[in-house]
């Protein structure tokens, strides 16, 4: 396992992840053909492309939108709520996959007579072009496609034009759950190289503007970072979407977000503060969305390149002394429930005898406070956008003062901004939330913790935590990968490298001229309701 990769997959970061098809000719289609999302996050840079969005914001708003990923998460239109469950992954423009005897080639069956918005047809040679390019890039689709151990120098032969084979270095029993991750949206390559020129034969410069996949949407105009239109792919092979046009307007402020649906300039307001759930509920224009169902774990990161943590005594302290039930009261409303453990009980952590409780620990925080030689001061870095905004830092930053460790707030509204400064170590905890695309505990702890946050920053690598966490990202039955995460999560909770705060439900506020059913596709963890 490679300590030092980048993976950027986990798009965290979107801490409401946004998809929209809903079908045509769906019963429940949704009363607007059209929708406006006022999105706190939207890429700093110009270029919607999925394959190269370093911080995971195209990849969470935007390229889901396009989707045509091999394999998606589904979801049941009987039962709308199922599209924020953790649904099993399943085939999207691949119709199946095998894996041989010795798990290092898996042959794909392509779904024929899919049409990408510019009409072509989509074949193996758009899986090899895509691989090709995502490859060439080295941005977040290669990193990603490293998840699988696919083999660089041969990564995969063209069967027949319906049938690839992609070959791995070593066996991976997440090949379907990374093919469906959204920086893997296949191409049109015959539009891309047609329309960029030959001076731009991968599209990069083009793809800021446009896009060619075969997926249910398309970029109709591209005014970014302040603003992106989608319009339905005409020739989408489940059909065109009912939801015609998307509109996501960039507003950074949470309370500018509530306030633009309250009134009705926008139809959908993700990342809503918690604390306003009651007014939302009030309004005569507007109602909640709550996934009650699926959830998004919130985390204190340590960044171990900052000396302000370097002292694992200040680290199990910070740790002990977060009250999270009181996080989850208050700064939450009560929607989620306290993390106890290393990882989100929505991917079915192991129990450790290291685990925190939900309420402080005072004492044993002082106590260990105490041991501390250095100074006892932190830097907290949190984004502005983050779930209840600065809600929760200044909870916890009580928290600590109460065992005699000053916090200064260091807040972000850029998620670019605060990747960089965390890589830097200009502050010694990051407040981040993530929505795992990939529902695999082994995989979050290769996220997290083997390239140290979903950003890169202060990288964690202990031998026999390398060693637990391989086997449990390439152990093939339950068994042996739980043993895996049972031994690394005994490791991380006693070398604290970061502290799980809690599991939110979340909710956006949705205007309602909008179904709820058309709510749930646009806040979706899946692309597709079909």
């Amino acid at each position: 396992m490679d300590s030092g990769r980048k993976i950027f997959a986990v798009a965290a970061v979107a801490l409401l992840t946004v998809g929209l098809a809903a079908c045509g000719g769906s019963s429940n289609a949704a009363k607007a053909s059209s929708v406006t999302i006022a999105t706190g996050v939207l890429p700093t840079v110009a270029d919607p492309d999925p394959a190269s969005a370093d911080d995971g914001q195209s990849a969470g708003y935007l390229s889901r939108q396009m989707s045509g990923t091999l394999f998606s998460y589904t979801s049941l239109p009987e039962n709308p709520d199922t599209a924020t469950t953790q649904v099993p992954i399943g085939p999207e423009l691949a119709t199946g996959a095998t894996t041989s005897a010795d798990g290092l080639t898996w042959t794909v069956a392509l779904r024929q007579g899919v049409k990408s918005q510019w009409g072509n047809t989509f074949s193996s040679a758009d899986v090899a072009w895509t691989i090709k390019r995502a490859l060439d890039r080295k941005k977040t689709a290669a990193t990603n496609l490293s998840l699988i151990n696919l083999d660089t120098k041969n990564p995969l032969t063209v069967v027949d034009d319906h049938t690839v084979a992609f070959h791995l270095t070593k066996p991976s029993h997440l090949f379907e759950d990374v093919m469906g991750i959204p920086s893997l949206v296949m191409f049109d390559s015959k539009a891309v190289t047609e329309k960029a020129g030959a001076a731009d034969p991968f599209g990069y410069e083009w793809m800021k503007k446009n896009s060619a996949t075969f997926g249910p949407y398309q970029v109709g105009t591209a005014e970014l970072p302040g603003r992106i239109v989608m319009t339905a792919n005409p020739n989408y092979w489940r059909g065109p979407a009912a939801i015609s046009t998307v509109t996501f307007i960039m507003m950074t402020d949470a309370s500018t977000r509530l306030q633009a649906v309250l009134t009705g300039q926008v139809d959908y307001a993700p990342s809503i503060e918690a604390k306003n759930l009651d007014q939302i509920k009030a309004s005569a224009n507007a109602q909640p969305y709550i996934q009650t169902a699926a959830g998004f774990g919130m985390y204190a990161l340590f960044v171990l390149n900052n000396p302000e943590v370097g002292d694992i005594n200040l680290r199990r302290a910070i740790s002990l002394a977060i009250d999270r039930s009181s996080v989850i009261a208050t700064a939450l409303n009560g929607v989620g429930t306290p993390a106890t453990s290393c990882i989100p009980s929505v991917l079915g952590p192991p129990k450790t005898a290291d685990d925190v409780q939900p309420t402080a620990q005072v004492d044993a925080a002082k106590a260990l406070v105490a041991k501390v030689t250095g100074p006892k001061k932190v830097t907290i870095g949190f984004s502005s956008i983050y779930p209840a905004g600065s809600v929760i830092p200044e909870l916890i930053k009580s928290n600590l003062a109460a065992i005699g460790v000053e916090a200064t707030l260091k807040p972000y509204s850029s998620y670019n901004t605060f990747s960089a400064d965390e890589a830097a170590g200009k502050f010694g905890i990051g407040m981040m939330a993530f929505s795992p695309y990939v529902r695999d505990a082994s995989y979050m702890f290769h996220n997290l913790l083997v390239t140290g946050s979903p950003y890169n920053a202060g990288s964690f690598s202990d031998p026999a935590f390398d060693a637990a966490t391989d086997k449990a990202w390439s152990g093939v039955d339950e068994a042996t990968r739980q043993q895996g995460l049972t031994a690394a999560c005994d490791i991380v909770t006693q070398q604290v490298p970061w502290a799980m705060l809690g599991q939110a439900t979340g909710f956006t506020a949705i205007n309602k001229r909008v179904t709820p059913y058309s709510a749930t596709t646009v806040i979706a963890y899946n692309l597709k309701v079909s």
